[in-house]
């Protein structure tokens, strides 16, 4: 016999409850597999694409894949006892973040872009291209309380500095002087 669908109430307080378990066991689990010891065996696999492209966020070794992907997005649901629908639902949305993040593109009009708490594509690019930091999924939460992006903070203002000299040598003459 078949369950009643939620009420939408419900599947938000899921939802929460969801993006909590996943972001603390995704970014510890993601943080052990880049442990020196672990790392070559395991997560090297995932981090054959330097650059990101939406189908290598699916590409894992199976360990990775059950104690960094399974487990995490799972997890919620078994603790709340969420209806399958809710389930169902909540693996797209999951499933469109990691593709998203992996995307290599920040897209603006991304839903997983719109607040600054949130992580997002450009983070996990510098993961990938630096190997570094950034261990984080829907949120940059536990990154920024362990300080595991600070690599990723540094290298953004080193581009924001790079970027304003660049256009104010581009805005003037040869021989112009300063007003």
């Amino acid at each position: 016999m078949s369950r009643p669908a939620p009420e939408l109430i419900t599947v938000l307080r899921d939802f929460v409850v969801f993006i909590a378990v996943n972001d603390t066991l995704f970014y510890w689990g993601h943080r052990a597999l880049h442990h020196k010891s672990i790392y070559k065996y395991v997560h090297k696999h995932h981090h054959r694409f330097k650059v990101n492209i939406g189908i290598c966020s699916e590409f894992a070794h199976p360990i990775e894949d059950v104690l960094a992907n399974m487990i995490p997005s799972l997890l919620g649901a078994f603790i709340m006892r969420s209806h399958p629908l809710t389930v169902w639902v909540w693996l797209a949305v999951r499933l469109w973040e990691t593709i998203d993040a992996h995307s290599g593109y920040s897209f603006k009009f991304s839903p997983f872009h719109v607040f600054s708490w949130q992580g997002g594509a450009e983070r996990h690019d510098f993961h990938h291209s630096h190997n570094v930091g950034c261990y984080g999924s829907f949120t940059i939460f536990w990154d920024w309380l362990c300080a595991t992006d600070k690599a990723f903070l540094e290298f953004k203002e080193k581009e924001a500095t790079k970027g304003k000299g660049k256009g104010e040598a581009r805005g003037k003459a040869k021989g112009e002087k300063k007003a």
